[in-house]
């Protein structure tokens, strides 16, 4: 959406956040929550990026484990060796193959071939969004992890990482970089998990969509975003 930035100081880490104050649901309650948000969630495909096309669907997983006061989304950084996003963080997921009966299927497949993930619930679905750095779009499909020990693959995952909600929620703001796009200018969220990198573009932008839906499962209100005190050169470097 669009904002009118006002510079804060800097904000510590995710991972660095002390925990919050807020209602926590038990985990087969919040699993529930979660579902019904969901299915309330409006989801958006958002046009092609300016100079893309947009064209290549991936399914992408965004993988929940639920614990006592946690609820954290699972990501991965890539290995600085990979053809394309090399060194970013990202949600494991790929391009459909032919023998997938869908987007989620994909994305049930790359977790299995990346993380090691088996069988995950699926609880719902987000909006899709494009990429400014390829041609890629992202589906992402919600699911409830049963444990949170993987089996990443050195080839495509160099480091298993994670996003505890809840903390996200108790910030007194979320971090963002302005982007002007068609005359208007954006705050595009970027998350500091205390990784040597930020994560920033559509997998934010997907984190974010999912904040929106479990701050709605455990009725809090969505932190502001603001400018950072990063810049795009901070984050692409």
């Amino acid at each position: 959406m669009p904002a009118r930035p006002s510079r804060p100081p800097s904000v510590a880490s995710l991972s660095e956040q002390p925990p919050p104050d807020a209602r926590r649901l038990a985990p087969d309650r919040l699993e529930q929550a979660l579902g019904a948000a969901l299915r309330r969630h409006e989801r958006v495909h958002f046009p092609a990026l300016p100079g893309r096309t947009n064209h290549i669907s991936a399914g992408v997983l965004v993988p929940l484990h639920l614990g006592p006061g946690r609820a954290e989304v699972i990501l991965q950084q890539r290995p600085t060796s990979m053809r394309e996003h090399p060194g970013e963080i990202s949600l494991p997921g790929g391009r459909q193959d032919a023998a997938d009966a869908d987007l989620t299927a994909t994305a049930l497949r790359e977790a299995h071939e990346e993380l090691g993930i088996e069988d995950p619930r699926v609880l719902g679905l987000l909006s899709s969004y494009p990429l400014y750095t390829s041609d890629y779009r992202l589906h992402p499909t919600v699911a409830l992890l049963a444990h949170d020990t993987f089996q990443p693959n050195p080839a495509e995952v160099a480091a298993v990482l994670r996003l505890d909600l809840y903390r996200a929620l108790a910030q007194p703001y979320l971090q963002g970089i302005p982007w002007d796009l068609g005359g208007e200018r954006y705050v595009c969220p970027v998350f500091d998990i205390g990784a040597p990198r930020v994560v920033f573009g559509g997998t934010a932008q997907v984190l974010y969509d999912m904040l929106t839906v479990f701050a709605a499962a455990v009725g809090a209100p969505v932190p502001e975003t603001r400018v950072s005190t990063l810049t795009w050169a901070d984050v692409l470097r």
